[in-house]
């Protein structure tokens, strides 16, 4: 298991955005998702499938969780699009929330993760 140090180590440093890097938007969430446990649940870090990287995954549910920059919705790039179709092949699931979301609602963040693992567990049942 990855520590918060290590993953400050290992994250490329990008530029500031709502004041945070977005090394520290990650470790942000990771520090929740690994600590906490959302609901019981692992998830994985920065896990690699098809030459794409997922930010956060659980194998189980499968279910990956990125955070993406805070770009008007509709705008995808190619890569996007792609990486967007691959995971479907894979029926894998992705919860896509922005460095704002991170950074100023992080609460809201965990709440919607908690709400849709519950609702798919029932849906699962």
């Amino acid at each position: 298991m990855k520590t918060l140090a290590t993953l400050y180590s290992q994250m490329p440093q990008a530029p500031i955005e709502y004041g945070v890097k977005p090394n520290s938007l990650y470790a942000m969430l990771w520090t929740q998702l690994n600590e906490n446990l959302v609901l019981g649940l692992p998830f994985e870090y920065k896990v690699s499938l098809d030459g794409y990287v997922l930010d956060f995954y659980n194998k189980q549910l499968g279910l990956a969780i990125e955070i993406v920059p805070s770009l008007p919705s509709g705008i995808n790039t190619e890569k996007d699009l792609h990486k967007e179709k691959m995971l479907k092949l894979y029926g894998i699931k992705v919860l896509q929330f922005s460095h704002y979301d991170i950074t100023q609602q992080l609460n809201v963040v965990l709440t919607t993760i908690k709400y849709w693992i519950r609702t798919y567990r029932r849906a699962a049942a």
